[in-house]
């Protein structure tokens, strides 16, 4: 298998897959995620957003990161849709 760490831009993932296939391994680059994310908060809320995000990757249980992701995204809805849905884009 080969690990790809992307911006998440459609084009370059489409790319991947069809020259390797299966061998090929995706992974949205975290720091591009975090900016994409941050983006859409006012300047107040980015720093505790941001632990948050950084929180969940640092679990080592997968199931348990995607629940704290999802369950932040659940948090940014009402206020920060833009936020939300970025965070759950690609997840």
């Amino acid at each position: 298998a080969l690990l790809f760490v992307t911006d998440g831009g459609k084009a370059i993932h489409k790319v991947i897959r069809e020259t390797w296939g299966q061998l090929a391994l995706h992974q949205r680059c975290r720091r591009h995620k975090l900016e994409n994310v941050l983006g859409h908060l006012p300047g107040q809320e980015r720093g505790f957003i941001a632990s948050k995000l950084r929180a969940a990757w640092a679990l080592t249980d997968a199931p348990a990161a995607e629940r704290a992701l999802r369950q932040l995204a659940t948090q940014l809805e009402a206020q920060h849709p833009g936020a939300a849905g970025s965070l759950l884009e690609g997840l």
